[in-house]
């Protein structure tokens, strides 16, 4: 009837990003700065409120910009103005 999987979200740094390990993330925050993260709506702005509740984190610290695709939160972080990117493998895997 239906073919179904479950594809986890994973967190990829822009190639201009600051921060290349999620450690890198983490103490940039906890020295006060504000890290940005792009992602689409539905899935990956559910991941990324679970990943503040986990870490104690406000969406001031890290910023959630919301996209109607992968593919456009991709690209910003490509193109330098997106730091990180929340994303599905399936959804990722062309551009990485």
């Amino acid at each position: 009837i239906a073919v179904m999987a479950l594809d986890k979200q994973l967190l990829f740094a822009g190639p201009k990003s600051p921060y290349q390990d999620f450690q890198s993330v983490i103490d940039a925050i906890e020295s006060g700065k504000s890290v940005n993260v792009s992602g689409s709506k539905g899935d990956d702005e559910a991941v990324y409120a679970a990943l503040l509740a986990e870490m104690g984190w406000t969406e001031d610290q890290l910023v959630y910009v919301r996209h109607d695709a992968t593919s456009d939160a991709i690209t910003t972080a490509l193109g330098g103005h997106s730091e990180l990117v929340i994303g599905k493998p399936a959804a990722t895997s062309s551009y990485v």
